[in-house]
């Protein structure tokens, strides 16, 4: 049993990996998100992907496999969105 095992093991390794495009977008533009998306990106171009990421927080010196997006300009807010009020309204 063991043998079957190694011999699944060695095939298994022979099977090639493809890279793929992804679209990496973090809807919510806070600095936390931007870390945690500069991170998967990072690793996932370091794989090979092409990656094309929309971000509020670009970093100045990507990797190759990286198109950035620039969104920090396009901060709106909707009307009457008043977040923290209706948080410490509720709650305190």
């Amino acid at each position: 049993m063991p043998q079957l095992w190694l011999v699944l093991a060695g095939l298994a390794s022979l099977c090639g990996c493809d890279a793929f495009k992804i679209l990496v977008v973090f809807p919510m533009a806070s600095r936390s998100h931007g870390i945690l998306g500069d991170g998967l990106v990072r690793l996932l171009a370091e794989r090979g992907h092409e990656i094309t990421y929309i971000t509020a927080f670009p970093v100045k010196r990507s990797h190759q496999n990286v198109t950035q997006i620039d969104v920090s300009g396009l901060e709106f807010q909707l009307p009457g969105d008043n977040y923290f009020g209706a948080i410490t309204k509720h709650h305190c």
